[in-house]
C-alpha cells in the first residue's frame, strides 16, 4: 500500500518529528544504544536539483541534533559543473563528506577505489528492512560487485511526450503514441509542416551537455548495450547500433521532420514544444512541468520511449545516499542516511524538485494527473557502463557530429569505440 503525502502528514508522531528534522528508524532497527560521549559533526554534501536546496536542507536538518544526541550536520551544496573534481579530490584526501548524494554513473570509480562503505558491512545494519521498499532495478543502481553502497533517494527518467492537439489535427489518435522508433518516424512525417512552422520530432542539441539523456536510447534499443557485461569492452559498433543512430540522423537530414541543431538551442526545444512548434520529443518532467503554468490549456501525452528491435529500454539515473570509508562516525552517518531516505523527507523533496521518489510506499504526486503519468514511466532504465572515466565526453561529440551531418553514423560509433576501448585498456 502506498502512502500519499496526506497519509504521511496525518500519521504518527514519529513521522511528524521526521518532517521537523527528527529521527526515523527503519523497521526492526533500534536507535544507537549507547549515548555519545562527545558531540559529533557530520558533513553532508549534495549537488543541487533546485534553487531552494539550501533552504530545504537547512530546515530539515535544523532539529536533527536534538533528536540524535547532539549530532550536528553541516550541509554543503556542491555544484554539478565541478562535481567530478570536487569529489575526486575529497575522496582522495583525508576529509571526504561523511554522507553524500552520488548518482549511479559516478560512484563506481570511488567504490572500486575503496572510498565508499558497503552498507551491509556496518554493525547493526539490516538492509533487509530497506530493500523491499524499492523496485529491484532501482535498488541495484546503488550496488556493485555484490556490495550495497547506497540507499536510493531520487530517480529521473525520460518520457516520450506529445502534443495531443497536433495529433488530432493530423488525423492521429491523440491517446495513442508511436510504440516503436519506426512508427515514430512515420508519425513525424505526418506531423511536420513546411518551412519549419511545425516539426514532427525534436532532438535536444548538446549546448547544455544534456544530449546524452536522449540520443543513446534508439542506439541501445536497436543494437543492445553499449558495453559487454563486465564493461571490459565498448561494443556499440554493430549495424543495429548504427541503425539506431542513423534513424535520428535521417529525421533531421533526410525526412526533414526534426529541426537541425541550432534551430532551437538547448532547453529552447521545451518552449518550442509547448508553443506547438514541435509535436513529439523525449523530455523530463523536471524540464517541462515548471513551464506548464504558462500553458494552462496545453494537452500533453506522456508515455514510455519507443522500443526497437533489441530492447524497449528508457534512460534514467538514480541518486543514492552513500557513506565515505574514511568517515570517523559511521554509526551516526548511517542514522543520517536513514533519516535522509525516510518517507517524509523523500516526499517533500520530490514535491519541491519535481523529480521522482524511489520508495514504492509513497506517492508524492497524488491528484496531479500529469505528474502521475510521468511517474509511471520511471522504470526500465538502460544500464550505464560503469567505467572509471567520463566516456560521455568521447561519445557525445561523435554523435553530435553525425547528427550535424559532419560524419556518418557508422564512423561516429566506430571512433567512439576505438577511443573508449583505448581508455579501458589503459586504466
Amino acid at each position: 500500500m502506498k502512502s500519499t503525502r496526506r497519509d504521511i502528514l496525518r500519521g504518527t508522531g514519529a513521522l511528524a518529528a521526521g518532517l521537523a528534522g527528527g529521527s526515523l528508524i527503519a523497521p526492526g532497527r533500534a536507535p544507537l544504544a549507547a549515548a555519545r560521549q562527545e558531540p559529533v559533526r557530520l558533513n553532508l554534501w549534495k549537488a543541487p536539483h533546485t534553487t531552494n536546496d539550501q533552504q530545504f536542507w537547512t530546515e530539515r536538518l535544523a532539529g536533527y541534533g536534538e533528536e540524535h544526541d547532539g549530532v550536528t550536520v553541516e550541509y554543503r551544496i556542491t555544484p554539478w559543473e565541478t562535481w567530478q573534481e570536487t569529489y575526486t579530490s575529497a575522496f582522495a584526501g583525508d576529509s571526504p563528506p561523511d554522507v553524500s548524494y552520488v548518482v549511479d554513473s559516478f560512484f563506481p570509480k570511488f567504490a572500486d577505489a575503496g572510498a565508499l562503505v558497503d552498507l551491509a558491512s556496518l554493525d547493526g545494519v539490516d538492509l533487509t528492512t530497506w530493500e523491499p521498499l524499492f523496485d529491484p532495478t532501482i535498488w541495484q543502481r546503488g550496488t556493485r560487485a555484490g556490495k550495497v553502497y547506497g540507499l536510493p533517494f531520487l530517480q529521473s527518467g525520460i518520457s516520450l511526450v506529445w502534443n495531443k492537439k497536433l495529433f488530432s489535427d493530423a488525423g492521429l489518435d491523440p491517446e495513442t503514441p508511436p510504440k516503436t522508433w519506426e512508427e515514430l518516424r512515420e508519425f513525424a512525417k505526418q506531423l511536420t509542416k513546411g518551412e519549419g512552422s511545425q516539426w514532427g520530432y525534436s532532438i535536444m542539441d548538446n549546448t547544455t551537455g544534456e544530449m546524452l539523456n536522449f540520443v543513446p536510447v534508439p542506439i541501445v534499443n536497436y543494437g543492445g548495450e553499449l558495453t559487454n557485461p563486465d564493461d571490459s569492452e565498448w561494443v556499440a559498433t554493430t549495424p543495429a547500433h548504427v541503425e539506431g543512430l542513423q534513424i535520428q540522423v535521417a529525421m533531421i537530414h533526410e525526412d526533414k521532420t526534426a529541426p537541425p541543431f541550432g534551430t532551437f538551442v538547448g532547453r529552447a526545444v521545451d518552449n518550442a514544444f509547448l508553443d506547438g512548434k514541435i509535436a513529439m520529443q523525449l523530455s523530463y518532467a523536471s524540464f517541462l512541468m515548471p513551464l506548464m503554468a504558462d500553458y494552462p490549456d496545453f494537452e500533453m501525452g506522456v508515455a514510455m520511449p519507443p522500443s526497437g528491435p533489441a530492447n524497449d529500454l528508457s534512460l534514467g539515473g538514480v541518486g543514492s545516499w552513500m557513506m565515505a570509508e574514511k568517515s570517523q562516525h559511521k554509526p551516526e552517518a548511517w542514522e543520517l542516511i536513514e533519516f535522509l531516505t525516510s518517507a517524509p523527507v523523500m516526499t517533500d523533496y520530490a514535491e519541491l524538485s519535481r523529480l521522482f521518489h524511489t520508495r514504492l510506499d509513497i506517492n508524492p504526486f497524488e491528484g496531479e494527473p500529469l505528474m502521475e503519468a510521468f511517474a509511471k514511466t520511471q522504470r526500465n532504465y538502460m544500464r550505464f557502463p560503469a567505467l572509471a572515466f567520463d566516456y560521455w565526453v568521447i561519445f557525445m561529440p561523435e554523435v553530435e557530429a553525425a547528427l550535424n551531418g559532419q560524419k556518418s553514423a557508422e564512423d561516429a560509433l566506430m571512433t567512439t569505440a576505438e577511443r573508449v576501448n583505448e581508455r579501458i585498456k589503459g586504466e
